[in-house]
């Protein structure tokens, strides 16, 4: 599985189905602005999201989707980047 992310606001995640990759889940309800980068944990269990709108979400894998868990505030302008603790 991978994930990805853009100025739609959404991440997407995909996984392959034979030669070719299908895009298995959109989360899009957690930002408002731009999604610059996502990482997944090192559990592979969550997936964490950073966006121009000042926040990072993190996201936990639930059977085939994922679930909006919890919405870091506090920057005073635009999360570029996000990664997790080995």
């Amino acid at each position: 599985m991978i994930a990805s992310c853009g100025g739609d606001r959404a991440v997407r995640v995909w996984g392959r189905e034979g030669d070719s990759w299908k895009c298995l889940s959109v989360l899009q309800d957690g930002h408002q602005r731009t999604i610059r980068r996502v990482t997944w944990s090192p559990c592979g269990t969550y997936l964490a999201s950073a966006s121009f709108d000042a926040t990072t979400c993190i996201w936990k894998k639930k059977s085939d989707d994922f679930e909006l868990v919890t919405t870091l505030e506090g920057h005073e302008n635009e999360v570029k980047c996000v990664t997790w603790a080995p």
